[in-house]
């Protein structure tokens, strides 16, 4: 059961991260768990979000390169989560983006957490 769960989370987090390649940033933080939405304000988020990304430029490529499904995450409540890290190459930086989907009350998995390195 939770090699299906660690599929549907990476599923959601890949979903999630083409919608912020599209520009549409409005749409991904709708798009997100509610916890991530609490914690940071659309209006916060269409701020700061254009400002890490287009730096980088145009993806050219993004792999999956190791994810991770777990009960417990620090200074989150207990549920279901999975932590899928991609290996993104753009124009003009090559980084990791960490993005955490947790499986919310109406089924769906959404994101929850969002970083680069």
């Amino acid at each position: 059961e939770s090699e299906q769960k660690e599929a549907m989370g990476k599923l959601a987090a890949a979903g999630w991260l083409t919608l912020l390649g599209g520009l549409d940033w409005g749409t991904a933080w709708e798009g997100s768990a509610l916890a991530f939405r609490t914690t940071v304000p659309l209006a916060t988020w269409m701020d700061a979000i254009p400002k890490v990304r287009e730096p980088l430029g145009l993806l050219q490529e993004r792999v999956p390169a190791e994810s991770s499904y777990k009960t417990v995450l620090p200074g989150r409540p207990a549920g279901d989560y999975v932590t899928v890290i991609f290996l993104s190459r753009f124009d003009n930086k090559e980084l990791q983006e960490i993005v955490t989907t947790a499986l919310e009350q109406d089924g769906r998995w959404r994101v929850t957490g969002y970083s680069t390195r």
